[in-house]
Parts: C-alpha cells; sequence; structure tokens
C-alpha cells in the first residue's frame, strides 16, 4: 500500500512546476527577442509576453498573417532583404529605392519609414487611416 499525496497538494504541485516553467520560459523568451538585431522593430512593439489583441478582433486571416509577417520583420523591405544578400548590405545602406530614385534622399527602407513618411505608401496609410506617428525618419 502506498501512500497518494491528497488531490489538493498534487494540484498545488502541479500549479506551482506550471508557473515556474512559464517563468522560466518568459525570461527566456524575452533574453532571447532583446538580442536579436533582426527584431528591432518587434522589440519597439512587443513588451510583454503574451497574445495581441489584433489577433482577436481583425477577423480577416490574411489580414492577420500580413500584419503578423510585418511586426516579426517577415516582409520584403530593404533592412531585410538586405541582410541575405551577398556582400551583406550594411544596415545604413539598405535605403529605400523609391526615396533615393524620386528625391534623392538616403533613408533606410524599414518598417517605420514605410509606416509614417515613404510616399510610396501614403495612398495605403490613407485607404487604412493609418495615424501617422511623430517619427524622424531622417536620423
Amino acid at each position: 500500500f502506498r501512500h497518494q499525496p491528497c488531490p489538493t497538494v498534487k494540484a498545488k504541485q502541479s500549479t506551482l512546476c506550471t508557473h515556474s516553467m512559464r517563468e522560466k520560459f518568459v525570461s527566456l523568451w524575452t533574453s532571447a527577442k532583446a538580442n536579436s538585431p533582426k527584431l528591432e522593430f518587434y522589440n519597439s512593439l512587443k513588451i510583454n509576453f503574451g497574445p495581441e489583441k489584433y489577433l482577436s478582433t481583425i477577423k480577416a486571416a490574411d489580414a492577420r498573417k500580413s500584419l503578423t509577417r510585418f511586426r516579426i520583420s517577415a516582409h520584403n523591405l530593404y533592412i531585410e532583404r538586405g541582410r541575405y544578400e551577398t556582400p551583406l548590405v550594411p544596415r545604413e545602406n539598405r535605403w529605400c529605392t523609391y526615396c533615393f530614385h524620386c528625391s534623392g534622399k538616403k533613408i533606410v527602407e524599414d518598417e517605420i519609414h514605410v509606416l509614417t513618411a515613404c510616399p510610396l505608401y501614403s495612398a495605403v496609410r490613407r485607404k487604412l487611416n493609418f495615424p501617422v506617428l511623430c517619427v524622424d525618419t531622417t536620423a
């Protein structure tokens, strides 16, 4: 005859173990994302661990997928493409080709530039009624 812990003790142990594992995972997640140069834009958006509100409010799966890909830099902007070119294009030289050809400006084509300043995307920003942020994109 073996002694079995009472159900409440077993449940409490399970809860403590689950909580401990979650804390460890969140700590590792926070450290990994903070140390990834690829996730610079994502880090500016994602502070706390957990699902984002847009995942439940945007009903169209394609729109949700597109927004998620944009947030994690899984897109085709030059800020990402340049990191895979041979030879590697330095980050500060991954210019927006539209702005360079139209105005001669050497502005890095990153997420902030596309969301706030690039004339190529102004119609899309207006259509989506996207609020323009006060961000200095020239630095």
